[in-house]
């Protein structure tokens, strides 16, 4: 019996730490990014370093951060998590991050808190990356935290809604976006991003929904799991026919003027 009491006791203690390492983490997202060394100091004793393991989080750790923020908060592609790695000291050193999450509440920072707390894995707390001393670079195998306040977004309540994921680097030679269509909607409307530079390439995954790329004056309809390349310099919108949100990736790497 003594023994059960302690472990209950151990478990109580762990959830109240974890919750207070979410708050101060979701504390110090309130304030500058320059913050971010403090508070890997104060993870530094809830979390215990691990070396990478692989391409990718451990499954049951995914699970967790999906649970936490949704599953469309939770990036993984090498391709992209990439963007997150440093900031903009390029003499400090930095490691791959095996994901990145986006929580966008107090709750859902505690709850990725608590994800890699149990799994061991550190925790990155990262603003708009732009800091000049190395404190947001990740770890190798570590989660980082974005605050969703650093993403850019498109207007509020319109019918198409796009959120651009990657961070505002200097020399950045791609861009990374999300996009949800209402039914009936389509992209190229007031508010939307402009047309992209002379040279320029879109790539585009359907997530979810019917899309229909209009595209130099030719269509093409595409499904959930579809994809398209196509120079982005041409004139083009998507349009969602069906009678649900339809959702998409688009990257854009970078026109003539970057080359």
């Amino acid at each position: 019996m003594p023994a059960t009491k302690t472990a209950q006791n151990g478990a109580a203690a762990t959830e109240a730490a974890a919750t207070q390492v979410g708050e101060y983490v979701a504390a110090a997202f309130s304030q500058t990014s320059t913050v971010a060394g403090d508070v890997n100091a104060a993870l530094g004793s809830a979390v215990l370093p691990v070396p990478d393991g692989g391409s990718g989080p451990h499954p049951a750790l995914l699970a967790a951060l999906r649970s936490a923020v949704g599953h469309h908060g939770v990036v993984v592609d090498p391709s992209m998590t990439a963007s997150y790695s440093r900031d903009m000291m390029p003499l400090a050193p930095s490691g791959s991050p095996v994901a990145v999450v986006f929580p966008t509440d107090t709750a859902q920072v505690a709850a990725v808190v608590r994800a890699c707390a149990s799994a061991g894995v550190p925790l990155v707390p990262r603003g708009a990356g732009s800091g000049l001393t190395g404190a947001a670079n990740a770890v190798d195998g570590a989660v980082t935290v974005v605050r969703s306040s650093e993403r850019r977004h498109g207007p509020a309540g319109a019918r198409h809604r796009y959120e651009i994921l990657t961070p505002p680097l200097p020399g950045q030679r791609a861009e990374l976006s999300r996009h949800v269509l209402a039914s009936g909607a389509q992209t190229g409307g007031a508010g939307d991003p402009p047309m992209h530079e002379p040279g320029s390439r879109e790539t585009a995954l359907v997530e979810q929904g019917t899309v229909v790329l209009r595209c130099d004056g030719e269509r093409h309809e595409l499904s959930a799991g579809d994809c398209v390349t196509f120079d982005a310099d041409l004139p083009h919108h998507f349009e969602n026919p069906g009678t649900t949100e339809a959702v998409l990736l688009a990257v854009v790497s970078a026109g003539l003027r970057r080359s």
